[in-house]
């Protein structure tokens, strides 16, 4: 039990701490913010490991946002400065893997190494689920923000018919190596 509050304490001053900054580096509106705070609160609360791979997702795609954004910004008619993000997409980003961390904490309630023989199965799962979901996140994002920057056209998915970079549903072979590479 001593260990929830630890995680709660430290769930609440680490959501906070991100959502503030979030604000502040124009990462997140207000809703943005909000809803940042509301998931890296129950990430952590529910299991430390979670809410890691949560703020590794939002730190490094925060960053790879930012980078090179002079060039973004002629590229993308819905560009926003700082790579602004709402409720919605911090929700679509991350909802599932607080949900899983939850699930864990509901079920499993240890946080152990998921490589320790004595871990339960149930622990493992769902961890190895939590993982799965950010490493989705992270080549989906990372393969966006880099593959806008291609020079070649990419093209949509659902008609293979090119389309300007910056296109949702649009994929590059740059974009799809970036995601291979994250992936695997």
């Amino acid at each position: 039990m001593e260990s929830f509050y630890l995680r709660t304490a430290i769930g609440l001053a680490v959501a906070v701490a991100l959502a503030v900054r979030g604000l502040k580096r124009k990462s997140l509106d207000r809703s943005g913010a909000l809803a940042a705070a509301f998931v890296g609160f129950f990430s952590f609360a529910s299991n430390l490991r979670s809410g890691l791979l949560l703020i590794l997702f939002y730190l490094s795609s925060s960053r790879l946002t930012k980078w090179k954004q002079e060039i973004k910004k002629k590229l993308d008619a819905d560009y926003k400065p700082g790579g602004e993000r709402n409720w919605v997409q911090v929700l679509s980003a991350s909802l599932f893997g607080t949900f899983l961390s939850v699930v864990h904490f509901l079920i499993v309630q240890e946080d152990s190494n998921i490589f320790q023989l004595e871990s339960s199965i149930p622990h493992r799962k769902l961890m190895c689920g939590i993982l799965g979901f950010y490493a989705t996140c992270c080549s989906d994002t990372w393969a966006s923000e880099i593959g806008i920057l291609n020079v070649d056209w990419p093209f949509l998915i659902t008609t293979l018919k090119p389309v300007p970079p910056g296109t949702n549903g649009g994929i590059s072979l740059t974009g799809c190596m970036y995601y291979i590479s994250y992936k695997y």
